[in-house]
């Protein structure tokens, strides 16, 4: 059962943290409670809902607990991962820069349009899905993906320019 929904968890913790190893910090903790909690009756539908609710929950905490870091320490544990992989560094640098940009629009986004994105985007939830996990309609949900996805729209335009061959 964990390993079903263990990606999805971590896919959602990357993208709500923008960072691996924050994310692989909060799926660990995450595994944890999903451990103790363990009472094999809940259907797997409900198990799902309850995890991503639980991520969401330790990404939060997670948050708060960076912000009270000292800003050395911070800037440190962001270069402290080699995260070249390989890769040309112009590529590297350019794709740096648009994750960047993405990032700050989407911090800057209302928390459940942040989430409600994130969900959709990065863990490939169903709007049904992000409804259950967010405690809400599923018209809410499409208002709050309408939103987010409009203001990255908005904002992104200028910088990517359409008549480019892909």
């Amino acid at each position: 059962m964990v390993e079903v929904h263990l990606d999805r968890v971590f896919a959602l913790a990357v993208g709500l943290l923008r960072s691996r190893e924050d994310a692989e910090e909060v799926t660990q903790e995450v595994l944890i409670k999903l451990y103790r909690q363990a009472s094999g009756r809940q259907p797997p539908a409900q198990v799902r809902s309850w995890l991503y609710r639980v991520c969401i929950n330790q990404c939060r905490d997670w948050q708060r607990w960076r912000r009270r870091q000292p800003v050395v320490q911070r800037v440190m544990h962001a270069f402290a991962a080699d995260r070249w992989g390989g890769l040309d560094p112009v590529t590297l640098a350019a794709d740096a820069a648009f994750r960047q940009d993405v990032g700050k629009i989407l911090s800057d986004l209302p928390r459940q349009q942040k989430t409600a994105f994130v969900l959709r985007h990065f863990a490939g939830l169903s709007v049904a899905d992000i409804a259950k996990v967010l405690r809400c309609a599923p018209a809410t949900v499409r208002v709050h993906l309408s939103r987010a996805t409009g203001r990255l729209r908005d904002v992104l335009s200028d910088e990517v320019n359409v008549d480019e061959p892909m």
